[in-house]
């Protein structure tokens, strides 16, 4: 089975197949607090618990770029975020809207081929009502 990520949002669906891998995803646990009795026993407070998902691509066209810095990009005009649907092997996400960061573009030829694009996705809740 291969990793497949697919971002969407009101204007636009893409389908990346066969993502290059790695594929990181980190947990980030917020809010933790320990208590500690006067008898020695502990109670643990937990305020949420959230992933986040990173992917650097290699090499993109100029047009696969500007698809993807639009998912970016519409996060801002339209306040929604953009969904992502991860499948592959022991990771399955479905419709998981995503605060989406995008690293800068380094163009390497003269038809705008672009290196090392590299993708944040931190799970959220929708914003906009």
């Amino acid at each position: 089975m291969s990793l497949i990520l697919k971002l969407t949002d009101a204007q636009d669906s893409v389908v990346y197949d066969l993502l290059e891998v790695p594929f990181t995803e980190k947990i980030v646990d917020g809010g933790i607090k320990t208590i500690e009795t006067a008898d020695g026993n502990v109670s643990t407070y937990f305020g949420f618990h959230k992933r986040i998902w990173e992917h650097q691509w290699a090499y993109m066209s100029a047009d696969e770029y500007k698809r993807l810095r639009g998912f970016y990009d519409r996060q801002f005009t339209t306040y929604k975020y953009p969904l992502m649907t991860v499948t592959g092997p022991n990771l399955s996400v479905e419709n998981m809207p995503v605060q989406m960061s995008i690293s800068d573009k380094n163009i390497i030829s003269n038809c705008g081929m672009v290196q090392g694009v590299k993708i944040t996705l931190r799970e959220t809740r929708q914003m906009g009502g």
